[in-house]
């Protein structure tokens, strides 16, 4: 192990958290509303000891206007102040749905479609028992988006808007996950020199298959390096001109 070292956090993520003012008030009408609905209620097909109600929206309810109020309200203040979007109106909650979790339950890793903000209300929560929301990133063979496939402008520069910068000094190394985007603004000052690298395992497993990766020799290189700059190769749609075309390297 290198005896110094820095890590960096990048690209974070904003969970956002503010408490009810009123949540004695919201949790006993969402409880009498379970009991109401008892039978309208729905197995989760991949976990039968978790169940919902969601055959409607159940916040559109006039009993639940104030709930409902402010939690948009939230929204707003996370959307325009937080995250920097530019918002000339308000958020609106468009759907909503009560989960009712027992013991053996649990609920998949997944993603809300159609929505720009996903919330998360605790009627009924004992931290030291219940099952704790998680968060995280796909991995392996999940396939998740990374990120909301909508265009809201934005009205100011927060941290969770704008590209990370790391200072690089002469001598330093980074290392990151190759999927994340990377570069740099203009460079204004001569002589920038750098070496960009890519890294594989030699041998990539899980225990039930897997390869060995094998180093293209220097003549198959050198020959693939030809016809990608001769626009023999090539991975994106034809939108340069012709005598632009041709293979690119980055940073």
């Amino acid at each position: 192990m290198p005896e110094v070292m820095t890590v960096v956090d990048l690209l974070p993520s904003p969970l956002y958290v503010q408490e009810c003012p009123f949540h004695d008030k919201v949790k006993s009408l969402f409880l009498a509303e379970i009991e109401q609905q008892d039978g309208e209620i729905i197995k989760n097909p991949r976990s039968h000891s978790l169940t919902h109600i969601d055959h409607y929206s159940v916040v559109q309810d006039d009993r639940f206007s104030r709930f409902r109020t402010w939690v948009e309200n939230c929204a707003e203040d996370f959307m325009s102040n937080v995250m920097g979007y530019y918002l000339p109106e308000t958020m609106q909650v468009t759907d909503s749905w009560i989960n009712i979790c027992n013991e053996g339950g649990y609920q998949s890793p997944h993603f809300h479609s159609n929505s720009v903000i996903s919330a998360l209300y605790y009627v009924n929560f004992d931290p030291e028992k219940h099952s704790h929301t998680y968060f995280g990133r796909p991995r392996l063979g999940m396939s998740y988006p990374q990120y909301n496939a909508l265009q809201i402008p934005y009205h100011k520069e927060t941290r969770y808007n704008q590209f990370d910068c790391v200072t690089g000094a002469e001598g330093r190394l980074f290392l990151w996950e190759s999927h994340m985007i990377h570069g740099f603004k203009v460079n204004n000052h001569p002589n920038r020199i750098t070496v960009a690298m890519n890294l594989m395992p030699t041998v990539i497993s899980n225990g039930d298959y897997g390869w060995r990766v094998q180093l293209l020799e220097q003549n198959e290189r050198e020959e693939h390096v030809s016809a990608w700059r001769q626009g023999q190769l090539w991975d994106l749609p034809n939108l340069l001109p012709k005598d632009q075309e041709g293979g690119t390297v980055g940073e």
